[in-house]
């Protein structure tokens, strides 16, 4: 089950929705209407379709001046994306505020997901921790295409099942070696060995072939090229993050016992991935080499303390969306990590806590 699949506004859920067609609309205008679109719907209200946010939040939260954040609106109300709901007697008067209204094309079967909606966090408009909003980062690049994958790519993220997005659409695999045991650890060193990228039909599952065909014949260039690089300016932008999961296999069937991280998820208070990342690096630098525990900024190699037990334990890096819409969803997979960090940082904390008297 997808994150924004039975979504439902938390007490502070901090997120908003929008409809697939709907934003692939959006972006055929080109950057501007698209960032003025999304600021719209981060404005809305729980019908995710009304909001009083207008020119002023859009020019706030994007950066236009007023003249481009005005041609930007008005091009969303000439294509029939958004609504001006006001009486004509309202609008006659002077300075009444626009009342916008998102429009809907959920009628619009000809693709199985456009019905669906993409729920987002809203610090993807806002920003976090004083940083530079992700859409205001991307509008920097001049790529439309690039905006609108980073949106897409939210209805397909998964934390409860995944952990993030698609293993088999991305994630980095690596090759074990025991360089130890200790206690009732083996002492893996973990070196990175295959990177999984997306294909065409990973792609095909965020766009028609249809839409396909129109952007590769306006930019003269194969649609699978063109969403890889993309995708290579999200990950540059820091909007993805990688994050190692121990599985008990390397299996299809695998379970996911544990993961870590070593940078904190934006937005969080608390961070168990990261509680159990320094404490398994305090650990190691007590019982191996820094060459094995000290871990390269490309992700090349990890030095991990598993259970003697598992006798098969291999470990991927699975791509997370860097912001998460605060949802019941994930709210339940937040649970069910701190679970799973906090049992195995627990035994790891003892060992440390022995060695160091």
């Amino acid at each position: 089950m997808s994150d924004n699949t039975e979504a439902t506004k938390a007490k502070g859920g901090k997120f908003f929705a929008v409809e697939k067609v709907a934003w692939r609309k959006a972006c055929e205008l080109g950057i501007p209407a698209a960032m003025a679109y999304l600021v719209l719907a981060r404005g809305t209200r729980k019908d995710n379709r009304t909001t009083k946010w207008a020119r002023k939040a859009v020019g706030k939260r994007t950066g236009f001046k007023r003249k481009a954040t005005k041609e930007a609106v008005q091009k969303l109300l000439e294509v029939g994306l958004v609504e001006d709901k006001r009486t004509i007697e309202q609008k006659k008067v002077r300075r009444s505020r626009p009342k916008y209204r998102l429009v809907r094309f959920d009628t619009d079967e000809a693709h199985k997901c456009r019905s669906a909606l993409i729920w987002l966090p809203n610090s993807i408009v806002d920003a976090a921790d004083d940083e530079v909003s992700p859409i205001v980062s991307l509008r920097t690049t001049r790529n439309p295409l690039a905006l609108w994958l980073f949106v897409a790519l939210y209805g397909i993220h998964d934390l409860c099942e995944e952990g993030g997005l698609p293993v088999e659409m991305l994630s980095l695999s690596y090759r074990g070696q025991v360089l130890r045991d200790f206690g009732q650890f083996n002492i893996i060193r973990y070196d990175h060995t295959d990177s999984r990228v997306p294909t065409w039909e990973h792609y095909s599952t965020l766009i028609s072939n249809e839409d396909a065909r129109k952007i590769a014949t306006q930019l003269e260039a194969d649609p699978e090229d063109l969403m890889n690089d993309a995708l290579r300016i999200i990950l540059g932008k820091g909007l993805i993050q990688w994050i190692p999961h121990l599985h008990d296999s390397d299996e299809a069937d695998a379970t996911a016992l544990f993961s870590f991280n070593s940078e904190p998820q934006t937005g969080q208070s608390k961070n168990p991935e990261k509680d159990l990342f320094r404490t398994m690096q305090n650990l190691m630098t007590c019982i191996v080499d820094e060459e094995h525990w000290n871990v390269p900024r490309d992700h090349s190699r990890y030095c991990v303390a598993v259970h003697r037990d598992v006798e098969y334990a291999s470990l991927k890096c699975v791509a997370r969306l860097r912001y998460q819409p605060r949802t019941k969803m994930t709210d339940a997979w937040y649970a069910q990590t701190n679970t799973g960090c906090e049992r195995h940082r627990a035994e790891l904390l003892d060992l440390y806590n022995k060695i160091n008297g």
